[in-house]
């Protein structure tokens, strides 16, 4: 999968307990749990 470019982005300890929270697996990657979340989110924008 081409990446393109990776950048660092700086969250509050408490902001990433919540990602953990809401991982679908241990091993999934933070990259992965956001995208999911912003679908999610445009899936609720679209009703």
């Amino acid at each position: 999968m081409y990446m393109g470019g990776i950048t660092t982005i700086r969250v509050r300890v408490e902001t990433k307990r919540m990602l953990d929270e809401v991982k679908v697996h241990p091993r999934e990657t933070y990259e992965d749990v956001i995208k999911r979340l912003i679908e999610i989110y445009k899936q609720q924008l679209r009703k």
